[in-house]
């Protein structure tokens, strides 16, 4: 969501987490662009990634709990106030 068209895609490029959320860490690979086309309603491409993971050959996951995420969520909010 929200790629400028100014920003140069191709199909084949992959797609990494940024690390600009708390959530997710930075340079975990996503997949590979797979569609772009222009969005006739906006100046933002439309892309399709096709996913690194085949979620449905998944035997094992771990699921971790961010004991901070109250602290992080409230020290976001005040950011955002400010």
């Amino acid at each position: 969501l929200d790629i400028p068209q100014h920003i140069h895609i191709n199909v084949g490029d992959s797609v990494f987490t940024s690390g600009y959320s708390y959530v997710f860490p930075k340079d975990i690979l996503i997949g590979t662009i797979s569609e772009k086309k222009e969005d006739g309603k906006s100046s933002f491409w439309r892309l399709k990634v096709k996913l690194s993971t085949r979620f449905s050959r998944l035997n094992t996951i771990y699921l971790v709990k961010n004991i901070y995420k109250t602290e992080l969520n409230s020290l976001q909010s005040n950011f955002k106030n400010e």
